[in-house]
């Protein structure tokens, strides 16, 4: 005779073994997991072979250089795609500003590998801050690169090329100077950049310089020296060539006193 307690045990077994997850199963989550670190081990590898980025934008108004966002992302763009990696750029929010803030963009970033799948990254946030010559529409589209440009840089740990590079510094110039140069390709290629923006900038001021002149004997006042630009050149001058181009058109021109005296003088003619 069986008893109760005996049947009620092999009850219990029996259950316990249909509610038993599969082999199947508890095999698939480990899967995950591995694909997950071949994926950041792949990432640590893009970011221990990724180089310097070299700063060669300069803000002419400011006076700073600056490690352009094209730069940072074919940088990044090269040490991903050499270990298998890319990566994705998902759906994006624009979320207005409240008050005086400025509009956020934000956008979801994920890194795919050729061979082991999709990791989500989250999402990053860039501010959209329109400006004079800058309307909504290129602002977004700036702060899009951006955004992409300093993720990389995060994602990859891309450094600057010289010492004292913080968006909110001011001595960028001073440690950029004080930093020793050591010999070598890149070097000698930023150095020489460098000098060639330096004489483009001593030429731009010469020549709006010379183009103040030229206002002053026209007797063009500053309000309205921008738009006496547009009237004579017919655009915006932008660059070197353009601001050249303005100062021989505006020496053409005659001055009003010279203006004045030829009047008068074809005046004093016709009279009887």
């Amino acid at each position: 005779m069986v008893s109760t307690s005996t049947v009620e045990t092999k009850t219990e077994r029996q259950r316990a073994k249909k509610t038993k997850p599969s082999a199947k199963r508890d095999r698939s989550a480990p899967t995950v997991d591995r694909a997950a670190r071949a994926i950041l081990a792949a990432l640590n590898a893009a970011t221990m072979s990724a180089q310097k980025v070299p700063r060669l934008g300069h803000n002419a108004l400011d006076n700073y250089d600056y490690a352009t966002a094209e730069d940072m992302i074919l940088e990044a763009k090269k040490h991903l795609a050499e270990h298998g990696l890319c990566v994705l750029a998902g759906p994006t929010q624009l979320r207005p500003g409240v008050g005086d803030a400025p509009a956020i963009l934000a956008q979801q970033f994920s890194l795919l590998h050729k061979k082991h799948g999709e990791l989500c990254l989250g999402e990053r946030e860039w501010p959209i801050v329109p400006g004079d010559g800058r309307p909504f529409d290129k602002a977004t589209a700036a702060a899009h690169t951006a955004l992409l440009a300093y993720f990389l840089r995060d994602l990859l740990q891309l450094a600057r090329t010289e010492a004292g590079t913080s968006l909110d510094g001011n001595d960028r110039d001073a440690a950029a100077a004080a930093t020793p140069r050591i010999g070598g390709g890149r070097s000698i290629i930023a150095s020489a950049t460098r000098e060639k923006r330096r004489r483009a900038r001593d030429s731009e001021k010469n020549l709006l310089a010379a183009i103040t002149r030229e206002y002053d004997r026209l007797q063009i006042f500053e309000e309205g020296r921008g738009d006496e630009s547009v009237r004579v050149l017919g655009r915006t001058p932008v660059g070197l060539r353009d601001l050249s181009e303005l100062l021989t058109r505006l020496k053409a021109k005659p001055s009003p006193l010279s203006s004045a005296s030829s009047a008068s003088a074809v005046h004093t003619e016709v009279t009887p």
